[in-house]
């Protein structure tokens, strides 16, 4: 898949096609997201160069996102699951290898992720999902 910087919705109460929202601070692949119901968190760690981030949007307005701060592990590949409060990425590759890491951010304040524990087997390219009471990876 080509790198992108688009950023799109759909409105999950209607069927329809998809709608632009805004754009990422640059071109990437291999993301990952998750949210509550004020901010959305998109995150990537680019294998061909030294990007290692984390980017925001608030959902109830479109627009373009903006820095939320980095993965202390350098991971890619990972997935995202978030409640009200936290979000969490887990697995994904490290140097790599297959990552059991997991690390968090608290949802409302911008800044880097916070070692969270680790998942029982290293594991990439894996999907999550989550609700107001935790995820599952």
């Amino acid at each position: 898949m080509a790198d992108s910087n688009r950023i799109q919705f759909i409105t999950i109460a209607s069927t329809g096609n998809s709608q632009d929202f805004g754009d990422l601070l640059s071109n990437y692949n291999d993301h990952t997201a998750c949210s509550n119901s004020t901010r959305g968190i998109i995150g990537y760690k680019s294998t061909s160069t030294s990007i290692n981030t984390l980017e925001f949007v608030t959902i109830a307005s479109a627009g373009n996102a903006a820095d939320f701060g980095d993965y202390v592990t350098h991971q890619n590949r990972n997935t995202g699951v978030a409640d009200s409060t936290r979000a969490v990425f887990a697995g994904g590759r490290v140097s790599g290898a297959k990552s059991n890491v997991m690390e968090y951010v608290t949802i409302s304040t911008l800044g880097d992720t916070t070692d969270f524990g680790d998942l029982t087997v290293a594991r990439d390219q894996h999907y999550g999902s989550s609700a107001a009471h935790g995820g599952i990876a």
